[in-house]
């Protein structure tokens, strides 16, 4: 396994191939093992989310509420070296190592950056996909289609109808709104309005691309 796929935003490569060539490589629970140690985050917030169960299945609910990501989930910070190495994490970290070596000191650097760049965003992708809103899905839409992004005004009447058609927002503020998007990086404040960022439309591209549904609620 050679690791020579640049980071596309409209693709899992960077990420998913490791995980592939892994499962060829390990036992099929191993596999499923490191799968979920990569992606404990996205996977803990949606279990919190579960309402009640019966024998009827599992009621899912999304609560209104959208806490800070973590700084792991963030595209800009570097954790420090993992101290949880379950096997399959150690196999990965092996196979990496390995071929590693089959490339040119010269671009060892340049490579290691762009997979990082590559995970990073995924595994933000995915821990933002756990929390936002349907509705903000929709928001960060129309902004795709605007060059000159929305106007504070405009915002504030979109935030209203929003929450004429979500009561469990009825004590939330347009501000409140947005300030997850903020947080993640997928809208900016600018001259009195907001304007999608580079990370927002690699977010939306990674989700059109995924086929995840942007019909989440609220």
């Amino acid at each position: 396994m050679m690791i020579d796929h640049p980071y596309a935003p409209e693709t899992l490569l960077p990420y998913l191939l490791l995980v592939v060539e892994l499962a060829k490589a390990i036992a099929w629970p191993a596999s499923v093992l490191l799968i979920f140690f990569v992606l404990r985050e996205p996977i803990a917030t949606l279990l919190s989310r579960i309402r009640n169960l019966s024998a009827a299945g599992v009621e899912v609910g999304l609560e209104p509420k959208q806490e800070k990501l973590s700084a792991n989930s963030d595209p800009a910070i570097i954790s420090k070296v993992s101290d949880e190495k379950t096997e399959a994490f150690r196999a990965l970290e092996e196979l990496i190592r390995k071929d590693l070596t089959k490339i040119d000191p010269a671009n060892r650097e340049e490579l290691l950056i762009n997979q990082l760049t590559g995970e990073k965003l995924l595994r933000h992708f995915t821990s933002t996909y756990s929390q936002i809103f349907g509705s903000q899905i929709a928001l960060l839409r129309s902004l795709e289609q605007s060059e000159k992004g929305m106007s504070l005004v405009e915002l504030e009447n979109y935030f209203k109808e929003v929450q004429s058609r979500y009561p469990e927002l009825k004590d939330w503020d347009s501000i409140q709104y947005v300030r997850f998007l903020e947080g993640s990086r997928l809208l900016n404040k600018e001259n009195g309005a907001i304007i999608l960022t580079d990370i927002g439309a690699d977010f939306l591209k990674w989700i059109t691309s995924t086929g995840l549904s942007e019909a989440r609620g609220l």
